[in-house]
């Protein structure tokens, strides 16, 4: 079987298996710092308190963490009895900043001030699991144990229980309480653990059970979204919550109608841009706002394959509105929108592997559709509102493409007439007629056109100031006239075929040709195009630093750079009439350019480590950001040649699993001011907190006011 027959099956087997984005992409997820100083990795909780500080609860002891490292409480061989187990499941803070932790044993409460910890009495609370506190507005503690609900006297310093009463139709069904929460209207939903969900009146103490969930009736997470829309999460899906002003009345709406496999809803949330957050024991899903069933997508569906397909213990949103994850063996991770420039395109194949699929060409094709060459499937089109994308099986234009058309890698409107042109990998030339903004047909001129051979590869489509159009091919130039003549120069004058890659078209009219080895050729095509000669810039003639030529492109002020690979960016010296490479390649990661664009002024340059801004006018030191993946970046490779500005000056780079678009006014120099927290004092390496106490008063006067002078230097 030839290798062109083999991939036109291969293309063939791929169509149909093509998804876009996922929601995740548009979210920021990583670890947190010093992650590995965390007592267990499997996290069961999490909460922030008044002062800011994020807390842990893990299955070997409470973590304190102030962004930057993490302060350990645990019963150990030197306190035995800090915490009456270490397993703790859940903490809450009251009004006298006292700190409730729930464990498999008990409670325990820290007071913030003092450091004191204590344990409260076992016989005061019979339900010794702690499964969760609700701490509501009017300042009542409320317990969930596997023992029954228990409401928590401050002036009595005593705890009242609920417990199920067979005969008494006022009380809760269940005892064990896995969920307690308070909505808009004050209420406290309890979830149970088999008995199905319960409405409490704290005010009358009236409960009211709702009605039988049958097999859902394992309650894991309860939740009020912005339009007072009650969440139940349960052992295996997540239901919406209708009429729950009504509680003997409720209904029960499933969203996750195509999950077919069982996981246990364990948190819920929602962040600032309304779209529903759900953890689960399989990973993180998610609802796009608005929130309808339509709008739902399981992590199982995410072919990223990372955190957000591990086991989600819990779902926190801090008051700067991040999302905090606590995982079951993976730690803390911190998940963010992306604040950052960049549009996000990702696709993938939707079969067994979700293989990353890269575009390779981009066409506007109107206001909210692009056309796209993507490997492994040619032809699509995509919505970039409704991130749709379009088939050749489900659209009229893509339709009158044949079966083989190769990876597209060049889309090229003709400048005269309606015409399309578009270079494959493959699959040769193609020009498609339209009308209307319609593709009436399609001419597939492989391998030959007119009486010239054509090439199968074409990589680079561009005209010159007399409407003549070059085409770059591994069979070198090939030029359709204005008067529609066809012209070939396989070897460029050179003896040997030459495959070229990129094609410049300058101010004065001459054409810039790179190649994959063989250096730059120019063509001065102010003659005409007939009886063309060709000088060769190459490092052999030390007229550039490589002769793999990746992109050529003209400036708005005339100057002309060359990206290559393995020799980075040179710019072409006219008084030297040599390509030099720029004085700060240093600075620019990796050594491949694969694209680029300018904007008022300023270089976008896509390379294989990153998206460069470059300033050639800028001060030196100055003169290049780079953004990568961190900055909310796709990826960090780009594809040759792979690059479109289009009329609102919005520029789109192609990249091996999708493509990225972003407005460059829109990138900005960002700062801002950071809260200053003393977070610990350590003498000889000994933090303060663990001085004995007799220690800590003979440092600490009794002072109204404390002057601290910290002398530091940036590198």
């Amino acid at each position: 079987m030839s290798t062109r027959n083999f991939y036109s099956i291969f293309l063939s087997l791929f169509i149909p298996l093509i998804i876009s984005a996922t929601p995740l992409a548009s979210y920021h997820i990583q670890p947190i710092n010093k992650q590995e100083l965390l007592p267990s990795k499997q996290i069961t909780h999490i909460y922030q308190d008044s002062e800011g500080y994020m807390w842990f609860c893990t299955t070997n002891g409470l973590c304190r963490y102030d962004g930057y490292t993490n302060k350990v409480y645990k019963s150990t061989y030197t306190s035995p009895t800090l915490l009456n187990n270490n397993w703790v499941n859940t903490l809450i803070e009251d009004k006298n900043n006292k700190l409730w932790i729930g464990t498999v044993n008990g409670i325990n409460i820290l007071d913030k001030k003092t450091g004191k910890m204590e344990t409260v009495d076992r016989n005061k609370l019979a339900g010794k699991h702690v499964w969760t506190f609700l701490y509501t507005r009017d300042n009542i503690l409320w317990i969930g144990t596997s023992n029954g609900l228990y409401r928590y006297d401050e002036k009595a310093d005593s705890f009242y229980v609920y417990q199920n009463k067979i005969l008494k139709t006022n009380s809760i069904y269940g005892d064990d309480i896995r969920v307690l929460y308070e909505d808009s209207d004050g209420f406290i939903w309890i979830g149970t653990w088999g008995n199905g969900l319960c409405r409490l009146n704290p005010r009358t103490e009236e409960f009211i059970n709702c009605p039988y969930l049958g097999d859902e009736g394992r309650i894991g997470a309860i939740y009020e979204d912005k339009d007072k829309n009650l969440w139940l999460g349960t052992v295996n899906h997540l239901f919406k919550i209708e009429n729950h002003t009504n509680p003997l009345k409720i209904l029960y709406t499933r969203y996750d109608k195509d999950i077919k496999y069982e996981r246990l809803i364990h948190s819920i949330t929602q962040d600032k841009n309304g779209n529903l957050l759900v953890g689960t024991s399989l990973g993180l899903d998610i609802i796009t706002y608005p929130l309808i069933p339509d709008n739902y997508r399981s992590s199982f569906q995410d072919s990223t394959r990372t955190v957000t397909n591990y086991e989600i213990n819990d779902l926190y949103k801090g008051k700067n509105g991040m999302i905090w994850m606590a995982t079951q063996n993976s730690g803390i991770y911190l998940m963010y929108e992306k604040e950052q420039p960049f549009s996000n395109h990702p696709f993938y194949s939707i079969d067994d592997f979700k293989q990353p699929l890269s575009v390779t060409a981009i066409y506007k094709w109107n206001k909210d559709e692009f056309l796209l060459g993507v490997e492994k499937v040619g032809l699509v089109k995509y919505n970039i509102r409704t991130n749709r994308l379009i088939s050749r099986a489900n659209d009229p234009d893509l339709k009158k493409f044949p079966d083989r058309i190769g990876n597209i890698q060049i889309i090229f409107k003709h400048p005269l007439r309606d015409e399309l042109l578009m270079g494959s990998e493959y699959g040769g030339l193609l020009s498609c007629t339209l009308q209307n903004n319609k593709i009436t047909s399609v001419k597939q001129h492989f391998p030959f056109w007119g009486g010239w051979i054509a090439g199968d590869i074409i990589k680079d489509i561009c005209c010159d100031e007399a409407q003549n159009i070059w085409i770059g091919s591994n069979y070198g130039i090939n030029i359709l006239t204005a008067e529609q003549d066809t012209l070939s120069y396989v070897n460029l004058n050179q003896g040997e075929m030459i495959e070229v890659q990129s094609i410049c078209h300058d101010y004065k009219n001459q054409m810039w040709l790179g190649t994959k080895n063989n250096g730059i050729f120019l063509a001065d095509a102010s003659q005409g195009v007939k009886g063309l000669t060709f000088r060769n810039y190459n490092q052999e003639n030390g007229t550039i630093n490589s002769n793999e030529i990746k992109c050529i492109y003209q400036d708005n002020k005339h100057r002309l750079w060359a990206g290559t690979k393995g020799g980075g960016l040179s710019m072409l010296n006219r008084e030297t009439d040599k390509f030099e490479l720029i004085d700060c390649m240093q600075e620019i990661p990796g050594d491949a350019i694969f694209s680029i664009a300018e904007s008022n002024g300023l270089l976008y340059i896509g390379t294989n480590q990153g998206l460069v801004q470059y300033n050639p006018e800028g001060e030196k030191g100055a003169q290049i950001k780079i953004f990568t993946t961190e900055d909310g970046l796709l990826d960090n490779a780009f594809n040759q040649g792979t690059v479109l500005s289009d009329l609102d000056n919005q520029l789109h780079f192609g990249m091996a699993n999708g493509f990225c678009s972003f407005y460059p006014k829109d990138i900005k120099e960002t700062s801002s001011k950071v809260k200053t927290v003393i977070s610990d004092l350590k003498i000889f390496h000994n933090s303060f907190d663990n001085l004995p106490m007799s220690k800590q008063r003979n440092l600490s006067p009794p002072v109204t006011s404390l002057i601290l002078e910290v002398h530091y230097f940036i590198q």
